[in-house]
């Protein structure tokens, strides 16, 4: 019976496909890097700045996204050195911009 069991397992073992190998994923998305904006207006595209100090702590930051909308990162987490996460999408509709992004001049630590 042990025979038997050896070699029906070896004739299996002819026919079973190859192991799969851990699909190798292609190089992260590059970090977009997001220059201060100290204007009193709306940041130009690409640029991001503080909210006012009383609603920094639910608001965080605001940017403009590379078409002219402004996004505010009020669901998002802001890193000590301005890496923002998740990634920011823009809302506006038809609008394309998903990128991960890094605050440059982000000094007001974790949020």
């Amino acid at each position: 019976m042990i025979l038997f069991k050896k070699a029906i397992n070896a004739l299996l073992g002819m026919f079973r496909w190859p192991k799969r190998r851990p699909v190798q994923r292609s190089s992260p998305r590059p970090v977009v890097q997001l220059k201060h904006w100290t204007g009193p207006d709306r940041p130009p595209p690409l640029m991001w700045k503080h909210c006012h100090p009383r609603t920094r702590a639910t608001f965080k930051a605001e940017l403009t996204c590379s078409n002219g909308h402004g996004v505010s990162l009020r669901k998002h987490s802001i890193a000590g050195d301005g890496r923002v996460s998740p990634s920011v999408v823009c809302l506006a509709a038809s609008c394309s911009f998903h990128d991960f992004v890094r605050l440059e001049g982000w000094a007001t630590g974790a949020l």
